[in-house]
């Protein structure tokens, strides 16, 4: 989430969390049980940068950069 704004992420109608580009957090964890095989259902509340529509995952969470 570090390219968009402040919002909220939800997946499969559990509230993954909230995100701002000013931190502190910088990765949403998402438990494996939440995810379902085939099809999952993600929702992004998006406030300050609506343009954004592409999400992406990374391999390790990001615990060492803080944005200026």
């Amino acid at each position: 989430m570090s390219n968009w704004g402040k919002g909220v992420v939800w997946v499969n109608g559990h509230n993954l969390g909230r995100y701002w580009g000013i931190g502190p957090q910088q990765t949403l964890y998402l438990p494996v049980e939440w995810l379902k095989k085939g099809y999952n259902d993600v929702e992004v509340l998006e406030l300050l940068k609506p343009e954004r529509d592409q999400l992406a995952g990374v391999d390790k969470p990001i615990l060492d950069v803080v944005k200026p």
